[in-house]
């Protein structure tokens, strides 16, 4: 699970090289950052709360170290290409968007379940992040296609 807590964080990158390049905005994008970096801390502490009561939880779905870590890679190779400009900012709100989306349609939030209150409260707060950071990200892209289309 330590490949999930990499994925996020470097979505939390690409998120930051989106502050550093529309400065304007890195409020919003830095609040972003912030949630990717809580969505890395509720995993390792749903880790954590794993360990200590593993007979509190059910496996649901097996889950795959390799596709965190292929999702991880694309995410940094993402923000390497904004911050070296062969990416375009569009570009990256397309790709945020669909990473947004992959995490979602991935259910790794359902490897297993459990009647943990705290394990279920972390859970539920990471998928409603994640929904509203793709919804975010889809009226951003909306923003700035309509700027570009009345430039």
């Amino acid at each position: 699970m330590e490949a999930m807590v990499e994925a996020e964080l470097a979505v939390g990158q690409c998120y930051r090289a989106c502050a550093d390049y529309r400065g304007d905005e890195a409020a919003f994008w830095l609040q972003l950052v912030r949630e990717e970096e809580q969505h890395a801390r509720s995993v390792r502490r749903i880790m954590e709360i794993l360990t200590l009561r593993p007979e509190d939880f059910r496996p649901v779905q097996s889950f795959s170290a390799d596709s965190a870590r292929i999702f991880r890679d694309l995410a940094r190779q993402r923000e390497g290409e904004l911050r070296r400009g062969t990416l375009s900012f569009p570009q990256m709100l397309n790709h945020l968007v669909e990473m947004e989306n992959s995490l979602l349609e991935s259910r790794y939030f359902k490897i297993v379940e459990s009647e943990d209150p705290e394990f279920d409260h972390l859970l539920s707060l990471m998928v409603e992040q994640t929904r509203q950071h793709q919804q975010k990200l889809e009226q951003k892209v909306s923003e700035i296609r309509s700027a570009l289309a009345s430039d």
